[in-house]
């Protein structure tokens, strides 16, 4: 899953940088309206997919952050990556 997440996203960034390359260093390509209504299209998506992409990101890891410690009176659920305490406790 995290590789997953990671060539989403790392794929949505290098289409955008080549979407700049082009607008910036050949301004003529996109001199009709259909084409430049299609690049502004293909730019939405790319920043709808980085922000999927991004988000189930950290919607993994808070999931995975979770560690459960169990020990004979009680069960305890710490954060390992929100508090570093969590390692302190007897269990």
């Amino acid at each position: 899953m995290m590789l997953s997440n990671v060539a989403g996203f790392l794929c949505h960034i290098v289409n955008i940088i080549f979407f700049l390359y082009n607008l910036i260093f050949y301004p003529k390509s996109t001199s009709s309206v259909i084409v430049t209504a299609t690049n502004l299209i293909w730019l939405t998506i790319n920043v709808k997919g980085l922000l999927v992409s991004g988000s189930s990101g950290i919607i993994v890891n808070h999931m995975v952050g979770y560690v459960v410690c169990y020990s004979a009176q009680t069960c305890v659920l710490c954060s390992i990556c929100m508090h570093l305490s969590c390692v302190m406790y007897k269990c």
